[in-house]
């Protein structure tokens, strides 16, 4: 059975006052590989560049992108 995790993201890039601009939403448990680090999160933060990522840009995208980068966890 695949695990999965809550995450937040968007597929259109909107004004962040639409109710819509950012959702949150269940998708798979990343799998670590080589050298890869798998770790649980407790709290993360958005910074300006994940601002900017969801701001800037014109297309739907067909699955979430998934911001909040800047994390904290064991």
């Amino acid at each position: 059975m695949n695990k999965t995790m809550w995450s937040i993201g968007f597929q259109k890039h909107l004004p962040i006052d639409e109710e819509a601009s950012l959702f949150r939403f269940e998708t798979a448990v990343p799998q670590p590989e080589g050298r890869d680090l798998l770790v649980k999160i407790d709290a993360v933060s958005v910074n300006p560049i994940d601002v900017a990522v969801r701001k800037n840009g014109t297309e739907t995208l067909d699955e979430p992108k998934v911001i909040g980068w800047d994390a904290v966890g064991t």
